[in-house]
């Protein structure tokens, strides 16, 4: 278990997650963690950008590939981080929010937040964007983190760092895969269904006989 992270606290970044990533390409001592309070060219997944709510919790951090859990896909890793955050959050009071397959985070059908994961060689970076407050998308509803976001940070990377297993992660989104199901995706310029999708032991989904690991 790592119980020292450094911290590099920024009002205003273009992007927690393109700095983490340079920092990882300079050898930064690791584990560290980039935090900003608005960024004004957020990464988001696929290739999007993040829209910035009121307020958010924004945050990437760097740690060896190698700490990871033995049975951990690397493939699977935004999935592996997102149920983490959610079991965080939850035990914090959050108790609706749930996974949305590989890397959203939502609160009933709004989604809240999502998470980016990046590899440097040997070192993988997280970025997390999660919204507190916002008058246009999903947002936490039962907790208010505003004035406590580098504590709140600190905590779940301690909680993180405990590495759990694989296995344990996998079981637990085993269970709340089939909240998923009212959605859908495109792949190939095809359009599924969740509810017609398998989830693999990997974290991967099967449509057919083709296994799919992330949107893109």
């Amino acid at each position: 278990m790592i119980l020292f992270c450094n911290f590099f606290v920024f009002k205003k970044i273009d992007s927690t997650q393109t700095y983490a990533l340079s920092m990882a390409k300079k050898k930064s001592t690791l584990p560290f963690c980039v935090v900003a309070d608005y960024q004004s060219q957020g990464v988001g997944s696929r290739g999007n950008s993040w829209e910035n709510a009121e307020e958010a919790l924004l945050f990437s951090y760097a740690f060896c590939k190698k700490d990871l859990p033995k049975d951990l896909p690397l493939q699977s890793l935004s999935l592996y981080v997102g149920v983490i955050l959610k079991d965080f959050f939850c035990n914090l009071g959050e108790k609706d929010l749930w996974v949305k397959w590989p890397n959203d985070l939502y609160i009933g059908e709004k989604k809240v937040g999502g998470i980016l994961t990046q590899s440097v060689g040997d070192i993988c970076v997280c970025g997390v964007g999660i919204n507190l407050i916002s008058s246009k998308y999903g947002h936490f509803q039962k907790i208010n983190l505003t004035k406590q976001k580098k504590a709140t940070i600190q905590e779940f990377l301690f909680f993180f760092f405990k590495y759990p297993s694989w296995k344990e992660i996998f079981s637990k989104y085993r269970l709340e895969f089939h909240r998923n199901f009212p959605y859908h995706f495109h792949h190939h310029n095809q359009k599924f269904f969740f509810e017609n999708a398998t989830l693999s032991e990997d974290g991967a989904i099967m449509i057919g006989n083709e296994k799919i690991y992330s949107l893109r």
